[in-house]
């Protein structure tokens, strides 16, 4: 049909409008009133009219029985927009004409276009019809649904529709269609608020391990077993692993042989080397997990039983010697791959034979290091450290770690082995992953306070990798490498492994491939202990909620214009707090609990 003049019915972009005039363009009418000039190809002749009101397609209430048998009447059958107007409504008039327009919209009874309108079979209009059906019965159950969830009051089936919230809360999604039905912001912490009201999630439930993209539950490949090799037999030395109570991966030992100090690492490398599968996870990993409820190790626990210093009568290792100066500066350093015999202490064992050789004359040695790396600026902080765990009933316990000065001899030891790898390396000219840290600004004050100690912590650089060797200040060495922890860091792991290329003859890898690995490896560390911080703190939340009745000391370590940060040593814990009157920097305030918010992760002190 084609347009024949005004007060023609027309359909324009879908919708119904009026022919007004007729010239080079058309002149229509829209339901708006407006009045619009299109070109000829952009509209449809629905109806020749006469129309001169759009209001009069207003639609009627269609019986929907003499519909039906019209459709009966035509089933799976092509008719035409006039033909099924006449049968299904006894007339063909502009309104019939857009009832049946209104009909093809909505695709029950027909579908096509106005000049071949199909009729839906009986078998196609009958699933139609019953699809609709469930859908309006899902849309009154989700309108039921999300009333309890505005009520509080949800029912236990309704659970299961809660997957999209977790997700988000989880860190696994962006969005949230109850959050959004709900006008509730979508993000993380409204989603996990949303789940502790409804009882849906308790106070137990840890998000941040999912949100961080990690995972409790890794598998990883065995590690090959090193088979006969040219080792030093260092067995006839006494060697300790001094670690804390409970530790399950010891990779460090120490011993003495006349005037050189021996630092014995777990020889992981002979069993994990570059490429394997195992070699591959690690370097996924990144480092060990140490959460509260569970520690997620680097490497299979095949390595540690096999590696771990002490766990058998004899273990491999690869052992460091090193001769100090009488100012305490390495002046020789022996790397080889070694036998030993170690002995498994706690540092509270370690403290009480101190005195008795040959940990007294150890002590004696790791002193003088320790005074020469601090005539070199090394930095010293002491902030207050804590041990959290949680039991399998989710009972949290928060200890103090003792800082025991057995646990300085290991310290200093173990900074020792990495100087002295890096020296080695530096000597051989060993591609090498290097830590290095500039230089802070500022100075810490002698004998400083743990308000001091505080503020300084700002003015340290992060450390970093680099190939070429440089200054690590805070330690206050020339140069340095992560290198006692191959168990449990894939950085120190990258060490062993280059050092035993040099010392089998092997082919080391090249400076673009280490670079690569240990940057990357650097990174996913840095990430760990942000994982682990947050973990904490969840667990720290856990256990304010489970005591209620805490009571304990803080210490203002700052003060703003509008807040003040509170550190509370004995959970090793910071709070913000609004500024107190007539308080100053330094000093100490009792504090009670006011509130706890697991959800966004907030802690209200009061002051006592």
């Amino acid at each position: 049909m084609e347009i024949t003049g005004p007060e023609n019915l027309v359909l324009y972009k879908e919708k119904p409008a009026i022919v007004r005039e007729i010239g080079t363009k058309i002149m229509i009418e829209l339901l708006t009133g407006k009045q619009v000039n299109v070109r000829i190809k952009d509209v449809i002749l629905l109806h020749p009219g006469p129309i001169t009101d759009l209001d009069r397609l207003s639609t009627e209430d269609v019986d929907s029985d003499e519909l039906e048998t019209a459709c009966e009447m035509l089933y799976g059958e092509e008719t035409t927009i006039q033909e099924f107007a006449e049968l299904a409504f006894g007339d063909w008039t502009p309104r019939t004409a857009w009832e049946v327009v209104t009909l093809l919209h909505d695709g029950l009874y027909i579908s096509g276009t106005p000049w071949t309108i199909t009729v839906s079979t009986a078998e196609a209009y009958a699933e139609e019809k019953e699809r609709r059906q469930v859908k309006i019965q899902q849309q009154q159950a989700w309108s039921e649904f999300i009333q309890r969830v505005k009520h509080g009051k949800i029912i236990e089936e309704d659970t299961k529709r809660f997957f999209d919230v977790e997700n988000l809360a989880y860190g696994k999604s962006g969005s949230s269609r109850i959050l959004k039905e709900l006008g509730i912001k979508e993000d993380e912490e409204h989603a996990h608020a949303l789940l502790l009201k409804l009882g849906i999630w308790n106070e137990y439930i840890d998000p941040y391990i999912s949100r961080m993209g990690c995972s409790l539950d890794l598998e990883h490949h065995a590690c090959d077993v090193p088979g006969e090799e040219d080792r030093v037999d260092l067995t006839h030395l006494q060697s300790f692993a001094i670690d804390d109570e409970g530790n399950k991966d010891p990779d460090d030992a120490i011993g003495i042989d006349g005037n050189r100090i021996w630092v014995h690492i777990a020889d992981v490398a002979s069993g994990v080397k570059p490429g394997t599968p195992a070699d591959k996870d690690a370097a996924e990993q990144g480092a060990t997990f140490y959460l509260p409820e569970k520690v997620v190790p680097m490497l299979h626990a095949s390595a540690v039983a096999f590696f771990g210093l002490g766990l058998q009568q004899v273990s491999p290792a690869l052992s460091f010697g090193v001769l100090l100066g009488d100012d305490g500066d390495i002046i020789n350093v022996r790397i080889c791959r070694s036998n030993v015999c170690v002995t498994r202490l706690t540092y509270k064992q370690a403290q009480e034979q101190l005195r008795i050789s040959p940990l007294k004359e150890i002590n004696t040695m790791m002193s003088r290091y320790h005074d020469h790396r601090k005539a070199a600026g090394a930095i010293e902080l002491s902030l207050p450290e804590v041990k959290t765990m949680v039991d399998e009933h989710h009972i949290v316990s928060i200890d103090p770690i003792t800082r025991y000065p057995s646990r300085d001899l290991v310290s200093n030891a173990m900074v020792m082995a990495g100087e002295a790898a890096a020296l080695f390396a530096a000597e051989h000219q060993i591609p090498f992953p290097y830590t290095v840290q500039v230089p802070p600004e500022g100075k810490l004050p002698d004998s400083p306070t743990l308000t001091e100690m505080y503020a300084f912590r700002r003015h340290l650089r992060p450390s970093e990798v680099r190939l070429s060797p440089d200054v690590h200040a805070g330690l206050g060495v020339s140069y340095y490498s992560r290198a006692t922890s191959p168990l449990r860091r894939y950085v120190d792991l990258l060490v062993h492994q280059q050092l035993r290329s040099y010392l089998t003859g092997e082919k080391p890898m090249d400076e673009q491939e280490l670079l690569y690995k240990a940057s990357t490896a650097s990174e996913r560390a840095k990430q760990i202990r942000l994982l682990e911080r947050k973990v904490n703190y969840h667990w720290k939340m856990v256990y304010l909620m489970q005591h209620r009745d805490w009571k304990g000391r803080g210490l203002v370590v700052e003060i703003r214009k509008r807040d003040c940060t509170i550190l509370i040593p004995s959970l090793a814990m910071e709070t913000r707090m609004p500024v107190i009157p007539e308080i100053s920097v330094g000093e100490e305030i009792n504090l009670g609990i006011d509130g706890v918010d697991i959800a966004y992760g907030t802690v209200q002190f009061l002051i006592l």
